[in-house]
């Protein structure tokens, strides 16, 4: 009973990595898991920061993760349909592909002398006015601007503070 309190409480891959000395293998591919033709068969390819003639709205999106922030632009046309129109992190990384452990370039780099929620909050203020203060092209030539920021405020100790800035923004 005792384990399986553990493994309710972590998650089997947690508690197979501390309590059975066996972790998964993170190399191994699910079924689950898109093939690289599925992937493919998905890009729209259309010009990074250019918007398709049938979007009408344009909502970024911002993962708070300590260090670094993560956030995408997406257009929706009717039906649902959303197109990439713009990802990225803040601070910007010098790869184009990093995971949140190789993050070098940090929010406290760009704050320094702060403390966790001053550089988040630093962070949130550059990234929400260069993104939502600027005009993104249609294709038809008709300039879009963010109509709406929605901003994950569950990482760890960072509520407090991405509540706050959303009240000051």
């Amino acid at each position: 009973q005792h384990a399986m309190n553990l493994v309710l409480r972590m998650g089997l891959p947690a508690f197979m990595s501390e309590h059975q000395n066996d972790p998964p293998d993170e190399t191994a591919v699910g079924s689950d898991l898109m093939k690289a033709d599925q992937i493919a068969a998905k890009v729209n390819r259309h010009e990074r920061g250019r918007i398709p003639i049938d979007a009408s709205e344009l909502v970024m999106f911002v993962d708070v993760q300590g260090d670094v922030l993560f956030y995408a632009v997406v257009a929706w046309a009717e039906g649902f349909t959303g197109y990439v129109v713009d990802y990225g992190s803040e601070p910007e990384q010098s790869t184009p592909y990093f995971r949140v452990a190789d993050v070098r370039r940090t929010l406290k780099h760009l704050a320094p002398n702060t403390g966790m929620e001053a550089a988040i909050y630093s962070g949130l203020d550059r990234l929400v006015n260069a993104k939502c203060g600027r005009d993104y092209m249609r294709d038809d030539g008709s300039p879009m601007r963010v109509s709406r920021c929605l901003i994950d405020a569950n990482w760890g100790d960072s509520t407090d503070v991405v509540y706050q800035f959303c009240r000051q923004s």
